[in-house]
């Protein structure tokens, strides 16, 4: 089976199809995806990918620099004292969302996009939350080198990690 990585343009049809990819491999019916989607698309510093397989696309990952006035923003800065805020957000990649299809889950797909997404990157750090209860989304960021970086609570009451990397940045 051969997997191609392209970019992840947002356009009509492709956004629909990753709406779908995320709903489907996170068990979720939030009809707010899509307009998030839309919206993180506009951000400064997005970058994305999406996997193919057999001219379908089985999964997709993306992000943007970090930025202030975003609720992602937000969730991450009440939980960070200022020098984790310092460490962590100065120069930072928010590593917004990744997803595959669950029927190609376990080929290594998920952690393809999260290199090569990475590899586009000029920051000096990615960050990214999680809820405390995804050991699936945990195990997979602590095996790819990302670092606990703070627990704590949501808004909404849920609890959250934010995990954290120092990337590396490759001159030419």
């Amino acid at each position: 089976m051969l997997i191609t990585y392209e970019p992840l343009e947002m356009k009509e049809e492709e956004l629909e199809h990753i709406v779908s990819i995320y709903l489907n491999a996170h068990s979720k019916d939030d009809h707010f995806v899509r307009n998030r989607f839309e919206k993180h698309s506009s951000y400064p510093g997005f970058v994305g990918l999406r996997a193919i397989c057999n001219e379908e696309v089985v999964g997709f990952a993306y992000g943007y620099t970090t930025i202030n006035d975003s609720s992602y923003h937000s969730d991450l800065t009440q939980l960070l004292n200022e020098k984790e805020k310092n460490e962590w957000l100065s120069n930072c990649f928010e590593f917004v969302e990744l997803a595959v299809l669950p029927h190609y889950s376990g080929q290594g797909i998920a952690s393809t996009l999260e290199k090569r997404l990475l590899d586009k990157s000029d920051h000096d750090t990615s960050i990214f939350k999680t809820g405390i209860e995804n050991v699936k989304a945990r195990t997979l960021y602590t095996n790819l080198g990302w670092e606990p970086v703070k627990e704590g609570p949501l808004a909404d009451g849920g609890e959250m990690i934010i995990m954290g990397k120092q990337l590396q940045r490759t001159e030419y």
